[in-house]
């Protein structure tokens, strides 16, 4: 029995919508669960904001991270924005972690709390949920339209 291109790409976004709503509700939910001053420390870090932004961001980033991991997961109508939504903080994440790593910078990455040092691992990791990201977002917006 064969599959055609139609039939395998929904069951991949489907798959790849799952996997990243679980690590984002997962990602928030560590920052959650310890002191929020020691992901305030992980993105002063990067030494790209203030410590008073930091500790805003460290706050709101983990309530956000949740709220888009469970609008993956969900699907529905929140699909579109949950997707972009992810897609774009993934960029912005790439753009950090590449920039302190090109850097030199020998720091904690933050990205599921503290005491993950930013390695090559993390830089395939997060491009990997980045493109899976993009392929959901681009499903969601054009791509499930095409098919009817």
């Amino acid at each position: 029995m064969t599959f055609s291109r139609s039939k395998v790409l929904p069951i991949v976004v489907l798959i790849l919508r799952l996997i990243l709503g679980g690590i984002f509700i997962y990602a928030g939910y560590v920052k959650l669960r310890d002191p929020w001053q020691l992901f305030a420390a992980s993105i002063a870090s990067y030494e790209l904001v203030p410590m008073w932004m930091a500790q805003i961001v460290a706050r709101v980033l983990p309530w956000f991270e949740v709220a888009l991991g469970a609008g993956l997961l969900i699907g529905w109508r929140l699909l579109p924005i949950a997707s972009i939504g992810t897609a774009l903080l993934l960029v912005v994440f790439n753009a950090l972690v590449w920039n302190a790593f090109l850097a030199g910078k020998e720091i904690d990455c933050g990205c599921f709390g503290p005491g993950e040092a930013l390695t090559w691992k993390t830089l395939v990791r997060d491009g990997s949920m980045l493109a899976a990201a993009l392929l959901v977002s681009w499903w969601a917006l054009i791509g499930r339209r095409n098919r009817k």
